[in-house]
């Protein structure tokens, strides 16, 4: 008899209300702690597929750059790079500058003022 009252006093106090709310709490703490994990796996996962991106795009430009490289060892390469950048040229060589014609200067003058500043000069010219 006195075991079978202690197996019902255990029993009501594990089924009672106090421990079924940690019980609870504990679960939450276990589920939450769960979803940040899977959250930051998420997160981790997007980080590597951008890396991957990243390293894609560098590796582009590593190959470019090393194109240039083998370019500029090159005599005529060498060349070339210092016509564009200083704009010279070799003896007996001609270098010819095209400019673009420029517009009148009263129209751009017409054109930078402001709408309301043309406005009232419009009025003013027409009295």
């Amino acid at each position: 008899m006195e075991e079978l009252r202690k197996k019902q006093k255990l029993k009501k106090r594990l089924y009672s209300i106090p421990s079924l709310v940690v019980l609870l709490l504990i679960t939450f703490v276990f589920i939450r702690g769960t979803y940040i994990v899977f959250q930051k796996k998420a997160e981790s996962a997007t980080y590597v597929t951008s890396l991957q991106a990243k390293e894609l795009s560098l590796r582009t430009q590593e190959t470019e750059l090393e194109s240039n490289i083998a370019s500029l060892k090159t005599e005529d390469g060498l060349e070339k790079e210092v016509k564009e950048k200083y704009n010279v040229s070799k003896p007996g060589e001609r270098v010819v500058i095209l400019v673009d014609p420029k517009a009148s200067s009263t129209a751009e003058a017409a054109d930078s003022r402001a709408w309301y500043r043309r406005v009232w000069d419009a009025i003013i010219s027409a009295l």
